[in-house]
């Protein structure tokens, strides 16, 4: 899902999308053990063709996808609490996504601990 396309935005659509994005993280995250608060979340988007992106764009998408992971239990919650940053990378491009059947874009989320003492004072919780 993305922020600038209307049709994502649409009240029937909106639901179901992101229904599925969150499934799909969940099955995936399935039986991982928990990652203890606060993490760093990195997104990394691949698409199947060149062209220029605004990649924060798909937070939607990232939106689904972290609470995917909440709902698998990865994470404990997705509040400030837990989630000290999201970090979206610069995207990349395979053409292998170009092929029909694909949806074009692959979404990568990594996950990672963050020492609470090298949390900013000012941005704890």
């Amino acid at each position: 899902m993305n922020s600038n396309r209307r049709i994502d935005a649409h009240p029937r659509v909106r639901p179901v999308k992101s229904r599925r994005i969150r499934d799909r993280f969940a099955a995936v995250a399935q039986g991982t053990d928990q990652i203890p608060a606060p993490v760093e979340v990195v997104v990394q988007l691949t698409f199947g063709r060149r062209g220029r992106r605004d990649s924060p764009n798909w937070y939607p998408t990232i939106k689904a996808a972290i609470d995917g992971l909440v709902d698998a239990g990865a994470l404990g919650d997705d509040s400030d609490e837990h989630i000290y940053q999201t970090r979206f990378n610069a995207h990349d491009v395979d053409p292998v996504l170009r092929a029909p059947g694909t949806a074009g874009v692959r979404v990568a989320i990594t996950v990672t601990g963050v020492a609470p003492a090298s949390v900013p004072e000012g941005t704890r919780p």
